[in-house]
């Protein structure tokens, strides 16, 4: 394996929680300082992308962005060095047991008074029957940039879900009509990264889930990490509030469930690079001079060169993804 076999991140007791519920917190995962470089490079990330870049995703009808993908490959190089560090890439692995790869890297903005909902859904209907993932074991962390809460967006978890049958559960968008094939195609991305949703879990599958498993909020601070299973049902509201709410999300792959064959998304939603991550032995955490330095920011807003939002004042589809077997 790529990940020496001495990095060890977890728990036995943190193990065993992820498995029964499909999320997992850890608290003070990451530093103030590095939090802060790690802000600091998403602000460059916005300020470098041009308008036309496909990586960068608008709320519905506006100018302000809903996600920027793919960062750790053509973004800022902190980014390259986040998903190979320990404290990420090892415990990826050890949870997969097996060497891992990014599947997808996503920054969720969800800009104060202005960032839009994310429907319940389970990402591993995506990632099993767009991406044609073998099985749904995979990883996802979410690393907060901003104190997380129910004013600005927190996700919302359905501990326990992610062993409810993927095929009994997922309902397809009725809002998507396809139009020509320039809009058909701008469509077919819009369903996996806008408000409406490819697929969707239904009202009724989502009331008997919470009344078996309840509801989990997923409040945190700067530097904390929630660890999900891509098959847990989760959703966000819309934030209202006037404070940005960014995540830095990290999607992990097992090498072994790696896709036979390239899949129906673009790359930037669907990595088709399966090289293991080598995992750091040498750093374990990100590092001031890991920032390049970022145009000024409010020059490049009045120039109408950055992407960065207007500052604010303080029923049925059956998948391809089979489950793991303990989730049987």
């Amino acid at each position: 394996m790529v990940v020496p076999t001495k990095i060890k991140q977890l728990h036995a007791k943190q193990v065993a929680q992820y498995e029964s519920d499909g999320i997992l917190l850890l608290q003070h995962h990451f530093s103030a300082d590095e939090i802060h470089v790690l802000s600091r490079a998403v602000q460059g990330e916005l300020v470098g992308k041009s308008a036309d870049d496909e990586t960068a995703v608008r709320e519905s009808g506006t100018h302000v962005v809903r996600s920027v993908y793919a960062s750790h490959v053509a973004g800022q190089p902190v980014f390259k060095t986040l998903v190979a560090l320990p404290k990420l890439a090892a415990i990826a692995a050890e949870i997969l047991k097996d060497d891992v790869y990014v599947h997808q890297f996503k920054i969720n903005m969800k800009a104060g008074y202005e960032g839009g909902v994310w429907p319940w859904h389970q990402d591993s209907a995506y990632w099993c029957t767009e991406d044609l993932m073998p099985t749904d074991n995979a990883v996802n962390f979410f690393i907060y940039l901003d104190t997380v809460d129910e004013f600005n967006g927190a996700p919302m978890f359905v501990p326990g879900s992610r062993a409810i049958p993927l095929k009994t559960t997922l309902v397809e968008s009725k809002q998507r009509v396809p139009g020509g094939d320039a809009q058909e195609i701008e469509e077919d991305v819009s369903g996996f990264v806008a408000t409406n949703l490819k697929y969707e879990i239904s009202k009724a599958d989502l009331s008997v889930a919470v009344a078996q498993h309840g509801l989990v909020l997923g409040r945190g601070k700067p530097g904390d990490v929630w660890l999900m299973h891509p098959s847990t049902y989760h959703a966000s509201p819309a934030n209202m509030s006037p404070f940005d709410r960014r995540v830095i999300i990290v999607s992990y792959n097992a090498v072994s469930n790696a896709p036979p064959s390239q899949g129906c998304r673009p790359w930037y939603l669907s990595s088709t690079d399966f090289t293991p991550v080598r995992v750091s032995t040498e750093r374990t955490d990100i590092l001031p001079t890991d920032i390049e330095p970022v145009a000024d920011i409010e020059a490049d807003m009045q120039s109408g060169t950055a992407l960065l939002p207007p500052p604010v004042a303080n029923g049925t589809a059956s998948t391809g993804c089979a489950q793991t077997e303990e989730e049987r």
